[in-house]
């Protein structure tokens, strides 16, 4: 009897100890930790599993579902009081064309078995729990190690590779290494371009970390040494190949830069400056040419009488026979005594070798001495009056036997007038040419006409030059004629002019009568 007491107790008593028990649940793992991946494809999906917990000993769950953004996805069995039940697989799929909206929500209902419910209610409750930290593929954040897994793989937009990556099973490795140049880099490795290549000259490229080192490619500078003011400055190799400009070198106060090096510009090549060479008869002293003439000493290449060098050798000009007295006057077969050429020499028709042993005014013709061309005045005249004119004959003579090209030239002296006539050539005031040809041998004669406008004594003069076989000698002669005014008297005599071809034939004359008179008594 006690006992259908007591248990009637509990009936009585027990629905008014539930209905003070609030409904209540847990879900495990914690909803705000759970992550739940997914992509925009239907056919992607992310999994969770939940286990829900009845906290309450009366009372029991008669079903929990899953529901995403508002939408149904799945339903648990019945969950008794004090018991779990865990949700395997739960699938949910967050777009991305609008990831804020990504939560999911879990929603448990008590059972219908037992009126009032839990809470003392007529109506059954439904209790909520929210995941609030839903991840998804396209929130920007890469998370590799909860559940679902994002990698560069299944989801590139919050895991991709950065451009110098590529994804390999699921992870990002670096391009560099691969001796390829991918984009994003400069070189990789031994993959680099050279330093010609960049339009540098010299240098060698490195490469660290896929990012090309040009530092060391340079340029030439240079390519000879040069001149920089008054110094120069080297074109110089460097550690890297490249010619560079060296620091400027200064010249001395002697010396000027020229083609990249300095010169000594106290030299006769260069006297002052680069630009100035002395010349053959100069020297330098102080930076300035000289006349090497007068200097007291016999330089190189001189010819100087007074420093008694003749070509840059020193001489004696009163004993040295091939510069007697001044250089090269050579006395040949005679002495030179004080500077003057001394010793027999021989007449005409004597045996000789060479000019040099015939009288100053013969020449050595086929190894005999002769007068070679002389000149004689045919009228006896020493006076002639101011204002009249005369005819006067000049004989041009040929000894030599052959032709020969002969010239005669006339100089008079101021005021005298002197013409040409029966064939003489006309020439200026002073000077004419009487005549240029070729002479056979014998007497060649020309006609002269004078004349004066003032009154003095005046000089005519009458110059020769011959070519014998190669060999140019010269013949002179001279007259002085008295012009006196028209009072006074014209006075003829018989005086000729100077002529030394005329002295020359009495000189041979005397000579031939003697070696006659020689043979006589022999």
């Amino acid at each position: 009897m006690k006992k259908i007491i007591l248990l009637l107790i509990m009936i009585i008593i027990m629905p008014s100890i539930a209905l003070a028990i609030s409904f209540d649940f847990t879900i495990s793992p914690n909803p705000n930790s759970e992550l739940v991946y997914g992509c925009d494809s239907l056919a992607c999906k992310g999994f969770i599993d939940v286990i829900i917990t009845n906290n309450n000993q009366f009372c029991s769950i008669e079903r929990c579902s899953i529901y995403q953004n508002g939408e149904h996805r799945l339903d648990s069995t019945n969950i008794a009081a004090k018991q779990s039940k865990k949700l395997n697989d739960i699938w949910v799929r967050i777009p991305a064309s609008n990831p804020a909206s990504g939560s999911i929500e879990l929603h448990c209902k008590e059972t219908t078995s037992t009126i009032p419910y839990c809470d003392g209610s007529t109506q059954q409750k439904t209790h909520y729990a929210t995941f609030n930290n839903v991840k998804y593929c396209g929130d920007n954040l890469c998370d590799r190690d909860s559940p679902g897994y994002e990698d560069c793989n299944s989801c590139i937009a919050d895991c991709g590779c950065l451009t110098n990556e590529y994804c390999d099973d699921g992870n990002c490795k670096s391009k560099c290494g691969n001796s390829q140049i991918d984009a994003g880099e400069t070189c990789d490795g031994s993959n680099k371009p050279s330093c010609e290549s960049l339009g540098f000259d010299h240098g060698e490229t490195s490469c660290s970390s896929c990012n090309l080192d040009k530092s060391n490619c340079c340029k030439d500078e240079c390519s000879v040494d040069e001149c920089d003011g008054n110094g120069f400055k080297k074109c110089v190799t460097d550690a890297n190949c490249c010619k560079k400009w060296s620091s400027i070198t200064p010249c001395t106060e002697n010396e000027a830069c020229s083609n990249g090096k300095c010169v000594d510009i106290t030299t006769d090549e260069h006297c002052g400056s680069i630009e100035t060479k002395c010349s053959s008869n100069e020297y330098c002293e102080n930076k300035a040419c000289k006349n090497k003439c007068g200097n007291g000493r016999c330089d190189s290449g001189e010819t100087c009488v007074n420093d008694r060098c003749c070509n840059g050798k020193s001489v004696d000009f009163s004993s040295d026979k091939a510069n007697c007295g001044t250089c090269s006057n050579d006395c040949g077969i005679l002495d030179c005594i004080n500077g003057k050429c001394i010793g027999s020499t021989k007449g005409v028709n004597e045996k000789c070798t060479d000019d040099s042993q015939c009288h100053s005014d013969l020449l050595c013709y086929k190894e005999v001495c002769q007068s070679g061309v002389s000149i004689k005045l045919g009228t006896k005249l020493s006076s002639l009056q101011v204002g009249k004119e005369m005819d006067i004959g000049l004989s041009i003579i040929n000894m030599i036997e052959e032709d020969i090209s002969v010239q005669l030239i006339i100089v008079t002296a101021s005021g005298m007038s002197v013409s040409g006539s029966q064939g003489a050539a006309s020439g200026s005031s002073n000077q004419f040419t009487a005549f240029d040809g070729v002479m056979s041998r014998g007497e060649k004669s020309i006609t002269l006409r004078i004349g004066a406008s003032e009154p003095g004594t005046k000089k005519l003069e009458a110059k020769g030059t011959y070519n014998l076989s190669g060999k140019v000698k010269e013949f002179y002669y001279e007259k002085e004629i008295v012009f006196y005014e028209e009072d006074g008297k014209e006075i003829p005599s018989s005086t000729e002019g100077k002529s030394s071809e005329s002295t020359n034939e009495i000189y041979s004359l005397i000579k031939s009568l003697l070696d006659w008179i020689k043979n006589i008594f022999r």
